[in-house]
């Protein structure tokens, strides 16, 4: 989606929930387990840890720091829907937008200007509390006040550095946190994920839903993808050291079950009984296991030393990394 163009009101739409469920997404990593765009019910729906939800109606605008013609009737919209969806395990109940004024009332305007906010219905002024009840009585629908809030961020203009410029401080934020500003681009992190999240919202079927482990997975796939370590293939000639970084690539992007298979090589490293200082453990670790791996990696149509070299580089890779995957994992609660 990052070089989607705003053809019309309904594409931006698309677009700006896209980046609504990425905003969520990041608000809540450490809880979330799974998320699903164009949910059962919800444009945005979240499932945490814990079993709880939230659910998410985004309503974007073209023009949103001007156009304020509709956004009446995108709250009355959102209300409807969110107040169906309702139950006890719905933690949150969130209208996300992108307009500078979600409810056309002027003493609540000033929460929408300049950076993300969000604001609970308990925070709105009292001229702002009755537009949305008025809304709810006119609907004859019961919404939780507790759990409603209205989330802002700015996603505006045809120039889409300007439009995802939020969104990509948001993840440059969660980078830093991490602590891999130095190794993983932004701008690259964000184009993964709108895809992920635009193929996931275009599938039919609503019990398809992307999980943690799948979400976290490209910040690894980035990390890992840099460079191959030399060691591995100094031997190999040109064409086959070309044919090992094809296959490398594509192997990091497909396996099946990814983070989990990361996972097997660190507890098969860790549970090595050499003892040897670490730059040697790691080498008779990959000389004595990599033919192990054949067959987990699904390498068996390569030439033999293809095979080998690939597998070598990713168990090199994998154990080289492993402080920084673990600390990914931490961080976000694997």
């Amino acid at each position: 989606m990052a070089k989607s163009s705003n053809a019309s009101q309904e594409v931006f739409g698309f677009d700006f929930q896209i980046n609504a469920t990425i905003f969520l997404l990041l608000d809540n990593i450490k809880e979330v387990k799974t998320v699903r765009m164009e949910g059962a019910s919800e444009d945005i729906e979240l499932t945490m840890n814990d079993g709880n939800q939230i659910m998410a109606q985004a309503k974007g605008v073209v023009k949103g720091s001007s156009d304020f013609s509709h956004v009446r009737s995108k709250l009355s919209d959102a209300i409807r829907t969110l107040s169906s969806a309702d139950n006890t395990s719905v933690e949150q109940l969130i209208l996300i937008t992108n307009s500078k004024n979600p409810l056309k009332e002027d003493t609540s305007k000033g929460f929408f200007y300049g950076p993300p906010v969000a604001v609970s219905f308990n925070d709105l002024s009292d001229d702002a509390k009755k537009v949305i009840d008025d809304i709810v009585e006119r609907l004859d629908v019961s919404l939780d006040r507790d759990k409603f809030q209205i989330y802002y961020f700015m996603f505006e203009t045809d120039n889409l550095k300007t439009r995802y410029a939020v969104i990509e401080e948001k993840i440059r934020d969660f980078i830093n946190q991490l602590s891999l500003g130095q190794v993983l681009s932004a701008t690259e992190l964000m184009q993964v994920w709108q895809n992920d999240i635009f193929h996931n919202g275009s599938q039919t079927d609503t019990t398809i839903k992307v999980s943690k482990k799948e979400i976290v997975w490209p910040v690894i796939v980035l990390t890992l993808d840099k460079h191959m370590p030399a060691e591995y293939i100094e031997d190999y000639d040109q064409g086959l050291i070309n044919e090992v970084t094809v296959q490398y690539s594509y192997l990091i992007n497909s396996i099946t079950e990814r983070y989990d298979l990361i996972t097997k090589i660190l507890y098969d490293y860790n549970s090595s009984n050499y003892a040897l200082p670490i730059k040697e453990r790691t080498r008779t670790f990959i000389k004595d296991k990599w033919q192990e791996y054949i067959s987990v990696f699904s390498l068996e149509s390569l030439e033999t030393e293809v095979q080998e070299a690939v597998t070598k580089v990713i168990l090199a890779k994998v154990i080289q990394q492993r402080y920084l995957i673990n600390n990914i994992s931490r961080e976000v609660s694997l």
